[in-house]
């Protein structure tokens, strides 16, 4: 098509735009990865709706039900690949700052089968083992004590308080709010369940701190922020 030609197609695209708006047709919707991504059929509207009651009584009695049901207060165990760099260290060591009651320790060429027995002896409800590559953490294991699951995450633009201009301290030791959203899928409600479990159940608003999991294209989103502002309705 010559130039010529393309100018009259996108001049005709404009007249046929604006007859649409005089005759009132609703407007087009953009065309965005998001909208035309393909919808998966496990996506889950509503948990407590009658067609859902049988993914819902999975997850009444799955291994992550004694957390909801506040049996336990979690204990987190934090490791990493053997000989880890100084970001991996720090990343480890600002994580303990983030997750309540967790710990972080050096792994020492223990084999993660040990490790986890370990765990358990110890009394920790769940273990993270954070691996790295080219002095870069690059992937996340997550481990649900005794039974599982667990779940591997890559992890990609790790950014640390030192690169942000901040210091760990800025992370105060307070139980934050955590939210996990758009986990809307049945691997995406166990995958939210096993991140919330990390956590205490009982948030110190006081502190006013904040995690975030955001869910978009199956890529997840993780920020801590320190304080945030609590609006009443």
């Amino acid at each position: 098509m010559d130039l010529k030609a393309r100018k009259e197609a996108r001049k005709q695209k404009k007249r046929d735009k604006k007859l649409r708006e005089l005759e009132g047709a609703p407007k087009q919707k953009p065309k965005t990865i998001e909208s035309m991504r393909i919808k998966d059929e496990t996506t889950i509207h509503d948990i407590n709706a009658e067609e859902n009651e049988e993914i819902a009584l999975e997850m009444k009695n799955d291994e992550l039900s004694s957390y909801f049901e506040k049996s336990y207060i979690p204990k987190v165990l934090i490791t990493t690949s053997d000989s880890p760099c100084t970001k991996t260290r720090v990343f480890c060591r600002e994580l303990t700052r983030i997750i309540p009651n967790s710990t972080a320790k050096y792994r020492r060429h223990a084999r993660v089968k040990n490790l986890v027995k370990k765990a358990v002896d110890l009394g920790y409800s769940d273990m993270i083992v954070v691996n790295e590559d080219r002095k870069e953490p690059n992937g996340l294991l997550l481990i649900h004590l005794p039974n599982g699951p667990t779940a591997h995450f890559r992890l990609s633009n790790v950014k640390i308080t030192t690169v942000l201009g901040k210091k760990h301290k800025a992370i105060n030791e307070e139980r934050p709010e955590v939210i996990l959203n758009n986990f809307t899928t049945k691997l995406g409600y166990t995958v939210s369940r096993m991140l919330a479990a990390i956590f205490h159940y009982e948030p110190e608003f006081k502190g006013k701190r904040c995690v975030t999991f955001h869910n978009q294209r199956d890529n997840i989103f993780f920020r801590y922020v320190p304080s945030f502002k609590l609006t009443r309705y």
